[in-house]
């Protein structure tokens, strides 16, 4: 037979499940093979047996546990360097044994070969080529192997560098010289590190006792030796890089791509209390944490993590604030489902928290996943100049982002382009307020949209305060956009809760140019000095609903509304151009509604009512196409005998007229005049009906005349408030 093959390594991945891996080449014996696991040698018959020796075509190796998933899985010849056919004098010609012998010197070459190319050797092109042979054993020792810059012959060397080179990180550990070395460049962990001498740098130490820090202002935590695995966490790494930057008077904290997550616990203690625990804390000014944009540079919360993800600043073992600093570029996963219980009171953990205050603090360019509590807290005291820009939060357990004014000192901060998705997932463990976005003072919400409310009686955007103390400078919400999915649960999409946080003097407009739809109430007014405009409500149970003084509105659109589209129950409330086209009442006035007014829009005709009055006072609608505030009906009246005569007409309005604003007007027969009457007085006006006497003092001799008498009424009228 004849050997064909020239492959003598076979190499294979398992998957958990299969056990038979074939060879193809001729072996003589089960035990010409070796075979490994990740490079484990296996033993033969105790984890595998082998089938198909002497067959030219080879056979199979079958394992007795199947190797796991990703396992790698190498069968290796090795036919024995030995001949073993004896030829005896005089003896008949052996052609099979023969065969046999030949096979096998060709299988051993081969075998030579497979490991030839696989050894560190000259090219064949290489012209002049040196004598290969490494230098003497003593002198290889401790060193490092090089090759002659003139010959090219291998040498040994001590482990030192004469300029800068690109080392592993454990290479450059092992270097023994380092006297001529300014620089140390290293690659670790997917970058590049480069580092300077210094005698009390942490971030690496050579052989020869030369502590090492980075260059510069930005750091990696590849610099302190971490490698991204998403099972290791790099909170020390992180708080050393952060400790450095303080030294510095600031940088930036790079993370940068990387295959696997960054993983942080709460190595970064920062003080006894479940708010002090961070997987990173910023105690420093200036100091920014950067990767390469979400899904490129990806931090993971690990299991029992307990902590926030990224904490700036502190509240509890210490009241520290700071300036200057910025979060931007990540993917956040804080991994809510295997972290400690959230109760009302404890382990409320954000994806990133902001904590006592701060001026110029900003978090960009972040998608937020799976916390605890908030995605993103502002926890409690002066903001100042603050960002949220181009950031996603899901999924979170509160509020998607929360931003406290417990002082009232808040002030210029904005909040933009922020996607907030499924929030409030911890359901009846917190109180009901929870919101998309909740803005406590001092605050611009703009292009905002909240989506997908997961529990009951939540609300897109809650504009309140957080104490009694007033905050000046008010708060805005503009260009958003909330739907809550279904009207149900007693769900809000714009709430403006508190006595009178919103300034006009100071704030001007609050809220212009926003869109709700699918929630129980599309925006919930309970702010006096409020301006809003512009707004538009779908497919919500009621509109708009206002349950304070002092507040304009004005180009309001409520759209569907399975309720009322607008509820009023406040003191000198101004709407201009109202727009309804509710499927049950376009306007409810509670008894609370006084000095009231509307003018100007366009109603439908619902299946209910126009107007539902409870008992409004000075209360005027004028210019509502769809909405009659005036009527004029007419009555006959018998003048063919004297005495007095009772009329009635249906006044056809939502609100019964004042007997002031009822006058009536004759339209006599033109072939009677003969008669004289005296009134209408009018007698009683119900929720239906006007109701007067007419006295005829002279009866017309025309037997059957009538007069017609028009009754003229008129409701909510402008001119009497």
């Amino acid at each position: 037979m004849t050997v064909t093959s020239t492959t003598s390594r076979w190499e294979a991945v398992g998957n958990g499940g299969t056990t038979v891996f074939p060879y193809n080449n001729k072996i003589f014996a089960d035990s010409d093979l070796k075979v490994y696991l990740d490079g484990v040698l296996q033993t033969l018959t105790t984890h595998y047996t082998v089938s198909g020796a002497g067959l030219t075509a080879g056979g199979n190796v079958t394992f007795v546990i199947a190797p796991a998933n990703g396992v790698s899985v190498v069968i290796v010849r090795a036919v024995a360097n030995t001949q073993e056919i004896d030829y005896p004098p005089g003896g008949a010609f052996p052609a099979i044994a023969m065969e046999d012998g030949l096979d096998r010197r060709t299988i051993i070459s081969q075998q030579n070969n497979a490991r030839l190319t696989r050894a560190l050797r000259y090219r064949d092109s290489d012209a002049g080529v040196p004598d290969g042979a490494l230098p003497a054993l003593a002198d290889l020792k401790g060193k490092i192997l090089r090759f002659d810059a003139s010959t090219g012959a291998p040498t040994a060397a001590d482990l030192s560098l004469q300029s800068p080179q690109l080392l592993s990180r454990s290479l450059a550990q092992a270097l023994s010289d380092t006297s001529n070395i300014s620089v140390l460049a290293v690659y670790h962990g997917g970058a590049v590190c480069y580092y300077e001498k210094d005698a009390s740098g942490t971030a690496l130490t050579t052989v020869d006792g030369q502590n090492w820090s980075p260059i510069g202002q930005r750091v990696t935590v590849q610099h302190w030796g971490y490698v991204p695995d998403g099972a290791t966490s790099c909170s020390t790494e992180a708080r050393a890089a952060v400790v450095f930057l303080k030294a510095k008077g600031g940088g930036v904290l790079h993370l940068p791509a990387a295959d696997n997550e960054y993983a942080v616990d709460n190595g970064a203690l920062s003080g006894a209390s479940w708010d002090d625990q961070a997987g990173v804390w910023v105690d420093g000014d200036n100091i920014h944490i950067v990767g390469d944009g979400p899904g490129a540079t990806n931090v993971k919360l690990l299991n029992s993590g307990d902590a926030h993800v990224f904490k700036f600043g502190q509240r509890v073992a210490a009241s520290l604030a700071v300036n200057d600093c910025s979060i931007s570029n990540l993917t956040i996963d804080c991994n809510r489902a295997n972290q400690s219980a959230v109760t009302s009171t404890i382990n409320h953990w954000n994806g990133v928290d902001f904590s006592f205050g701060g001026k110029n603090l900003q978090a960009k360019n972040l998608y937020i996943k799976n916390a605890p509590y908030y995605g993103i807290g502002f926890q409690r005291l002066e903001f100042i100049d603050c960002l949220v820009e181009k950031v996603i939060i899901e999924d979170v357990g509160a509020d998607g982002i929360d931003m406290k004014d417990d002082d009232g000192t808040s002030r210029n901060n904005t909040c933009r382009d922020v996607v907030v998705r499924r929030f409030g997932l911890l359901g009846g463990t917190l109180p009901t307020s929870q919101a998309g976005l909740n803005p406590r003072g001092g605050w611009t919400i703009d292009n905002c949209q909240v989506f997908e409310f997961t529990g009951s009686s939540y609300a897109g955007i809650r504009v309140e305060r957080s104490t009694t103390t007033r905050n000046p400078y008010g708060n805005r919400v503009v260009n958003c956009v909330v739907d809550g999915g279904a009207r149900a649960n007693g769900n809000r999409g714009i709430v403006l809760n508190g006595n009178d946080d919103f300034a006009v003097d100071q704030l001007g407009t609050a809220v212009a140019n926003c869109h709700v739809s699918q929630v129980v109430t599309g925006y919930d007014i309970f702010t006096k000095w409020v301006q809003a405009n512009n707004l538009f409500a779908r497919a919500c149970q009621d509109a708009f609903r206002v349950r304070q003084d002092n507040v304009s509105l004005s180009n309001i659109h409520g759209i569907n509304s399975t309720g009322s589209t607008l509820i009023l129950d406040g003191n000198n409330i101004d709407v201009t151009n109202f727009q309804s086209s509710a499927a049950n009442v376009n306007i409810t006035i509670e008894s609370g509604a006084t000095n009231c007014r509307i003018r100007g829009g366009l109603a439908n005709t619902p299946t209910t009512s126009n107007i539902v009055d409870n008992g409004s006072s000075n209360f005027s609608i004028s210019g509502v196409n769809g909405i009659d505030t005036r009527s004029s009906i007419v009555a006959s009246c018998a003048v063919d005998s004297t005495g007095d005569i009772a009329l009635e007409w249906a006044h056809l309005l939502d609100k019964a007229p004042l007997a002031e604003d009822v006058w009536f007007t004759l339209a006599q027969d033109t072939a009677v005049t003969d008669y004289e009457i005296l009134g209408p007085i009018i007698t009683n006006i119900d929720a239906t009906k006007v109701y007067a006497t007419v006295t005829v003092k002279t009866a017309s001799s025309t037997g059957g005349a009538v007069v017609d008498v028009y009754c003229h009424s008129e409701t909510y009228k402008a001119s009497r408030y």
